[in-house]
Protein backbone atom coordinates (compact mmCIF):
# COMPACT_ATOMS: atom_id res chain seq x y z
CA UNK A 1 0.00 0.00 0.00
CA UNK A 2 1.35 3.39 -1.00
CA UNK A 3 2.13 5.76 1.82
CA UNK A 4 0.12 8.98 1.99
CA UNK A 5 2.04 11.90 0.57
CA UNK A 6 1.80 15.57 -0.32
CA UNK A 7 3.44 16.96 -3.44
CA UNK A 8 4.62 20.54 -3.30
CA UNK A 9 5.03 21.93 -6.79
CA UNK A 10 7.16 24.73 -8.07
CA UNK A 11 5.92 28.15 -7.01
CA UNK A 12 4.04 29.95 -9.73
CA UNK A 13 2.97 33.57 -9.60
CA UNK A 14 -0.76 33.58 -8.77
CA UNK A 15 -3.05 34.91 -11.45
CA UNK A 16 -5.43 37.79 -10.88
CA UNK A 17 -8.20 35.23 -10.78
CA UNK A 18 -6.32 33.35 -8.04
CA UNK A 19 -6.06 36.53 -6.00
CA UNK A 20 -9.79 37.21 -6.23
CA UNK A 21 -10.51 33.62 -5.23
CA UNK A 22 -8.13 33.86 -2.29
CA UNK A 23 -10.02 36.84 -0.86
CA UNK A 24 -13.34 35.07 -1.36
CA UNK A 25 -12.08 31.86 0.24
CA UNK A 26 -10.79 33.78 3.24
CA UNK A 27 -14.27 35.20 3.74
CA UNK A 28 -15.89 31.79 3.30
CA UNK A 29 -13.65 30.36 6.01
CA UNK A 30 -14.95 33.03 8.38
CA UNK A 31 -18.51 32.06 7.43
CA UNK A 32 -17.73 28.41 8.16
CA UNK A 33 -16.24 29.37 11.53
CA UNK A 34 -19.40 31.32 12.42
CA UNK A 35 -21.61 28.38 11.47
CA UNK A 36 -19.56 25.98 13.59
CA UNK A 37 -19.56 28.40 16.52
CA UNK A 38 -23.36 28.59 16.38
CA UNK A 39 -23.59 24.82 16.29
CA UNK A 40 -21.35 24.31 19.33
CA UNK A 41 -21.66 27.30 21.65
CA UNK A 42 -25.48 27.40 22.17
CA UNK A 43 -25.50 23.72 23.10
CA UNK A 44 -22.54 24.18 25.46
CA UNK A 45 -24.34 27.08 27.13
CA UNK A 46 -27.40 24.90 27.66
CA UNK A 47 -25.27 22.07 29.07
CA UNK A 48 -23.50 24.49 31.42
CA UNK A 49 -26.69 25.75 33.02
CA UNK A 50 -28.09 22.23 33.33
CA UNK A 51 -24.98 20.53 34.73
CA UNK A 52 -23.33 23.28 36.79
CA UNK A 53 -26.28 25.12 38.24
CA UNK A 54 -29.03 22.61 38.88
CA UNK A 55 -28.83 20.52 42.10
CA UNK A 56 -27.08 17.22 41.74
CA UNK A 57 -28.77 15.25 44.50
CA UNK A 58 -32.30 13.82 44.35
CA UNK A 59 -35.19 15.26 46.33
CA UNK A 60 -37.25 13.64 49.03
CA UNK A 61 -41.01 13.27 48.73
CA UNK A 62 -41.43 16.20 51.14
CA UNK A 63 -39.15 18.41 49.02
CA UNK A 64 -40.99 17.46 45.83
CA UNK A 65 -44.25 18.35 47.56
CA UNK A 66 -42.81 21.72 48.54
CA UNK A 67 -41.87 22.34 44.89
CA UNK A 68 -45.49 21.70 43.87
CA UNK A 69 -46.85 23.83 46.70
CA UNK A 70 -44.68 26.75 45.58
CA UNK A 71 -45.86 26.39 41.98
CA UNK A 72 -49.48 26.47 43.19
CA UNK A 73 -48.71 29.45 45.39
CA UNK A 74 -47.21 31.31 42.43
CA UNK A 75 -50.19 30.73 40.14
CA UNK A 76 -52.82 31.54 42.76
CA UNK A 77 -51.11 34.72 44.00
CA UNK A 78 -50.38 36.79 40.93
CA UNK A 79 -52.37 39.86 41.96
CA UNK A 80 -50.89 43.15 43.13
CA UNK A 81 -50.86 42.19 46.82
CA UNK A 82 -47.54 40.81 48.02
CA UNK A 83 -47.52 37.45 49.81
CA UNK A 84 -44.64 35.44 51.24
CA UNK A 85 -43.97 31.72 50.83
CA UNK A 86 -41.75 30.27 53.52
CA UNK A 87 -39.57 27.32 52.53
CA UNK A 88 -38.93 24.42 54.83
CA UNK A 89 -36.03 23.18 52.71
CA UNK A 90 -33.03 25.33 51.84
CA UNK A 91 -32.29 22.93 48.99
CA UNK A 92 -35.68 23.54 47.39
CA UNK A 93 -35.23 27.31 47.72
CA UNK A 94 -31.76 27.15 46.14
CA UNK A 95 -33.01 25.00 43.25
CA UNK A 96 -35.89 27.40 42.47
CA UNK A 97 -33.63 30.44 42.78
CA UNK A 98 -31.01 28.86 40.50
CA UNK A 99 -33.61 27.83 37.94
CA UNK A 100 -34.77 31.44 37.67
CA UNK A 101 -31.17 32.64 37.35
CA UNK A 102 -30.56 29.98 34.71
CA UNK A 103 -33.53 31.15 32.68
CA UNK A 104 -32.37 34.77 32.80
CA UNK A 105 -28.71 34.19 32.01
CA UNK A 106 -29.04 31.34 29.54
CA UNK A 107 -31.34 33.52 27.43
CA UNK A 108 -28.87 36.39 27.58
CA UNK A 109 -25.93 34.16 26.70
CA UNK A 110 -27.80 32.66 23.73
CA UNK A 111 -28.77 36.15 22.53
CA UNK A 112 -25.16 37.29 22.91
CA UNK A 113 -23.93 34.54 20.57
CA UNK A 114 -26.50 35.20 17.83
CA UNK A 115 -26.40 39.00 17.97
CA UNK A 116 -22.62 39.16 17.91
CA UNK A 117 -22.50 36.59 15.13
CA UNK A 118 -24.49 38.97 12.92
CA UNK A 119 -22.28 41.91 13.92
CA UNK A 120 -19.16 39.89 13.08
CA UNK A 121 -20.70 38.64 9.82
CA UNK A 122 -21.38 42.16 8.53
CA UNK A 123 -17.92 43.33 9.63
CA UNK A 124 -16.19 40.45 7.85
CA UNK A 125 -18.18 41.12 4.68
CA UNK A 126 -17.10 44.76 4.76
CA UNK A 127 -13.49 43.61 5.11
CA UNK A 128 -13.97 41.17 2.21
CA UNK A 129 -15.37 43.98 0.05
CA UNK A 130 -12.56 46.34 1.00
CA UNK A 131 -9.91 43.76 0.03
CA UNK A 132 -11.71 42.97 -3.23
CA UNK A 133 -11.91 46.63 -4.20
CA UNK A 134 -8.30 47.15 -3.16
CA UNK A 135 -7.23 44.40 -5.54
CA UNK A 136 -9.43 45.79 -8.32
CA UNK A 137 -8.02 49.32 -7.99
CA UNK A 138 -4.48 47.91 -7.93
CA UNK A 139 -5.17 46.10 -11.19
CA UNK A 140 -6.93 49.05 -12.83
CA UNK A 141 -5.74 52.28 -11.19
CA UNK A 142 -7.05 54.18 -14.20
CA UNK A 143 -10.49 53.91 -12.60
CA UNK A 144 -9.37 56.45 -10.04
CA UNK A 145 -8.35 58.94 -12.74
CA UNK A 146 -11.99 59.75 -13.38
CA UNK A 147 -12.52 60.81 -9.79
CA UNK A 148 -11.93 64.19 -8.25
CA UNK A 149 -9.35 63.32 -5.61
CA UNK A 150 -6.91 65.40 -3.64
CA UNK A 151 -4.06 64.37 -1.41
CA UNK A 152 -1.97 66.77 0.63
CA UNK A 153 1.65 67.52 -0.28
CA UNK A 154 2.89 66.68 3.20
CA UNK A 155 1.80 63.06 2.84
CA UNK A 156 3.69 62.77 -0.47
CA UNK A 157 6.98 64.43 0.47
CA UNK A 158 9.81 61.89 0.76
CA UNK A 159 7.44 59.18 -0.45
CA UNK A 160 8.70 56.61 -2.94
CA UNK A 161 6.86 56.87 -6.29
CA UNK A 162 5.38 53.37 -6.00
CA UNK A 163 4.01 54.26 -2.57
CA UNK A 164 2.04 57.21 -3.90
CA UNK A 165 -0.46 54.83 -5.50
CA UNK A 166 -0.82 53.01 -2.17
CA UNK A 167 -1.68 56.28 -0.44
CA UNK A 168 -4.27 57.10 -3.07
CA UNK A 169 -5.77 53.63 -2.79
CA UNK A 170 -5.93 53.82 0.98
CA UNK A 171 -7.70 57.18 0.84
CA UNK A 172 -10.20 55.95 -1.72
CA UNK A 173 -10.96 52.78 0.24
CA UNK A 174 -11.41 54.69 3.49
CA UNK A 175 -13.98 56.93 1.85
CA UNK A 176 -15.81 54.02 0.21
CA UNK A 177 -16.08 51.91 3.35
CA UNK A 178 -17.65 54.79 5.29
CA UNK A 179 -20.62 54.69 2.95
CA UNK A 180 -24.06 53.41 3.87
CA UNK A 181 -24.81 50.03 2.23
CA UNK A 182 -27.21 51.65 -0.25
CA UNK A 183 -24.69 54.35 -1.14
CA UNK A 184 -22.08 51.63 -1.46
CA UNK A 185 -24.37 49.82 -3.87
CA UNK A 186 -24.71 53.01 -5.95
CA UNK A 187 -20.92 53.35 -5.98
CA UNK A 188 -20.56 49.83 -7.41
CA UNK A 189 -23.18 50.66 -10.05
CA UNK A 190 -21.52 53.89 -11.13
CA UNK A 191 -17.97 52.55 -11.05
CA UNK A 192 -18.33 48.98 -12.33
CA UNK A 193 -21.93 48.61 -13.57
CA UNK A 194 -22.42 46.06 -10.81
CA UNK A 195 -26.10 46.20 -9.77
CA UNK A 196 -26.60 44.54 -6.40
CA UNK A 197 -30.08 45.98 -5.96
CA UNK A 198 -31.34 43.99 -8.97
CA UNK A 199 -31.00 40.82 -6.91
CA UNK A 200 -34.31 39.45 -5.59
CA UNK A 201 -32.86 39.26 -2.09
CA UNK A 202 -31.49 42.82 -2.02
CA UNK A 203 -34.01 44.10 0.54
CA UNK A 204 -33.22 41.19 2.86
CA UNK A 205 -29.50 41.66 2.40
CA UNK A 206 -29.39 45.41 3.07
CA UNK A 207 -31.66 44.96 6.13
CA UNK A 208 -28.85 43.04 7.84
CA UNK A 209 -26.68 46.16 7.84
CA UNK A 210 -29.36 48.32 9.44
CA UNK A 211 -30.20 45.66 12.00
CA UNK A 212 -26.50 45.42 12.84
CA UNK A 213 -26.55 49.18 13.48
CA UNK A 214 -29.46 49.15 15.92
CA UNK A 215 -28.10 46.04 17.68
CA UNK A 216 -24.80 47.84 18.32
CA UNK A 217 -26.11 51.30 19.15
CA UNK A 218 -29.70 50.77 20.27
CA UNK A 219 -29.80 47.27 21.81
CA UNK A 220 -32.07 46.23 18.96
CA UNK A 221 -34.68 48.91 19.53
CA UNK A 222 -36.20 49.96 16.21
CA UNK A 223 -35.81 53.63 15.37
CA UNK A 224 -37.02 55.95 12.62
CA UNK A 225 -33.87 55.46 10.55
CA UNK A 226 -34.25 51.67 10.53
CA UNK A 227 -37.87 51.90 9.33
CA UNK A 228 -36.97 54.45 6.65
CA UNK A 229 -33.96 52.53 5.35
CA UNK A 230 -35.78 49.17 5.27
CA UNK A 231 -39.18 50.59 4.18
CA UNK A 232 -40.85 48.84 7.10
CA UNK A 233 -43.10 49.89 9.94
CA UNK A 234 -43.05 47.22 12.64
CA UNK A 235 -45.73 46.80 15.27
CA UNK A 236 -43.10 45.65 17.75
CA UNK A 237 -40.21 47.66 19.17
CA UNK A 238 -37.17 45.38 19.37
CA UNK A 239 -35.29 43.14 16.94
CA UNK A 240 -32.81 40.39 17.69
CA UNK A 241 -31.29 37.42 15.83
CA UNK A 242 -32.78 33.94 15.99
CA UNK A 243 -31.57 30.69 14.44
CA UNK A 244 -33.62 31.01 11.25
CA UNK A 245 -32.54 34.61 10.68
CA UNK A 246 -28.88 33.75 11.30
CA UNK A 247 -28.87 30.84 8.83
CA UNK A 248 -30.55 33.01 6.19
CA UNK A 249 -27.94 35.74 6.82
CA UNK A 250 -25.08 33.30 6.21
CA UNK A 251 -26.65 32.27 2.92
CA UNK A 252 -27.21 35.87 1.81
CA UNK A 253 -23.66 37.02 2.55
CA UNK A 254 -22.23 33.93 0.89
CA UNK A 255 -24.31 34.60 -2.24
CA UNK A 256 -23.35 38.27 -2.47
CA UNK A 257 -19.66 37.61 -1.91
CA UNK A 258 -19.69 35.09 -4.77
CA UNK A 259 -21.65 37.49 -6.99
CA UNK A 260 -19.21 40.35 -6.41
CA UNK A 261 -16.12 38.17 -6.84
CA UNK A 262 -17.30 36.52 -10.05
CA UNK A 263 -18.40 39.84 -11.58
CA UNK A 264 -15.10 41.61 -10.92
CA UNK A 265 -13.04 38.55 -11.76
CA UNK A 266 -14.74 38.21 -15.16
CA UNK A 267 -14.29 41.91 -15.80
CA UNK A 268 -10.67 42.35 -14.76
CA UNK A 269 -8.85 39.00 -14.58
CA UNK A 270 -7.44 39.42 -18.09
CA UNK A 271 -5.81 42.73 -17.21
CA UNK A 272 -2.05 43.02 -17.25
CA UNK A 273 -0.67 42.42 -13.78
CA UNK A 274 0.87 45.41 -12.09
CA UNK A 275 2.68 45.53 -8.78
CA UNK A 276 0.39 43.53 -6.51
CA UNK A 277 2.51 43.13 -3.40
CA UNK A 278 -0.48 44.36 -1.38
CA UNK A 279 -2.30 41.17 -2.33
CA UNK A 280 -0.16 38.17 -1.51
CA UNK A 281 -1.73 34.72 -1.55
CA UNK A 282 -1.64 33.17 1.91
CA UNK A 283 -3.65 31.14 4.33
CA UNK A 284 -6.02 32.94 6.68
CA UNK A 285 -4.23 34.42 9.66
CA UNK A 286 -5.48 36.18 12.71
CA UNK A 287 -3.90 39.62 13.25
CA UNK A 288 -1.65 38.35 16.04
CA UNK A 289 -0.35 35.58 13.77
CA UNK A 290 1.16 37.94 11.22
CA UNK A 291 4.91 38.41 11.37
CA UNK A 292 4.53 42.21 11.46
CA UNK A 293 2.07 42.14 14.35
CA UNK A 294 3.05 44.43 17.20
CA UNK A 295 1.86 44.13 20.77
CA UNK A 296 -1.18 46.16 21.75
CA UNK A 297 0.05 48.48 24.54
CA UNK A 298 -3.46 48.70 26.02
CA UNK A 299 -3.64 44.94 26.56
CA UNK A 300 -0.62 44.83 28.83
Amino acid sequence: MAKPSITIGKYEEPTISDRYDNILNDFKLELDALVKLNEVIPQKIKEYFISDKMPKESFTDEEISEFKNFETFGTENNDSDSKTFEFSSQKVFDAIFNSQENFIFEGRFQRFVKVNSLIFLVSEFEYFLKRTLDLTFSITPEILKTKSKTIDYESLIDTEPESVLHKILDKELDEIMLKDIQDLSKYLENTFNLFLKKQKTWDEFKERFYRRHILIHNRGQIDKKYNEKTSQDHDFHYLTVNEKYFKKSIKLFDDYSILITNFLKDKFSSKEKLKLERHSISCVRLPEEHKDFTCDPFSE
